[in-house]
């Protein structure tokens, strides 16, 4: 699994503000996306290349650590039961919560790059792969 910085968590953070704040993802600028971190725009590049790796990296790192999360919710129970319980009760808060950011980020590069092209850069797809394929421990 990749590991991240604390700064680039904080960027990761800082792009699901904006969106939880209805900023539109093709409207961000990197300068925004570092306010909203908390830090400047030449420390954002230190880190990433360009506004698409940040975003990119961003729903990969939402998406794992959603992902993390959930299994380590469920499986706290120790019947099937439980787990079921657990799976229904973390879905349920997670549509109030936890998914919205996660799902606007995707449909807004979906909207974006729906006239040019695939809706993921090539990366972010082997990514999301990657994920609903991984097994659990």
């Amino acid at each position: 699994m990749e590991e991240y910085t604390p700064k680039q968590i904080l960027i990761f953070e800082g792009v699901m503000e904006l969106l939880r704040q209805g900023r539109p993802l093709h409207e961000l600028k990197v300068a925004d996306i570092a306010e909203a971190s908390g830090m400047g725009k030449s420390t954002a590049y230190e880190y990433f290349k360009s506004k698409d790796e940040i975003l990119r990296e961003a729903l990969s790192y939402h998406m794992k650590e959603y992902f993390r999360q959930m299994v380590e919710f469920v499986f706290q129970a120790e019947s099937l039961e439980g787990v079921l319980g657990n799976a229904l009760e973390y879905l349920e808060e997670s549509l109030e919560k936890r998914l919205p950011g996660i799902f606007l980020m995707m449909i807004n590069e979906t909207h974006e790059h729906s006239k040019t092209g695939p809706y993921m850069d090539p990366i972010l797809k082997d990514r999301m792969e990657e994920m609903t394929t991984m097994e659990l421990e």
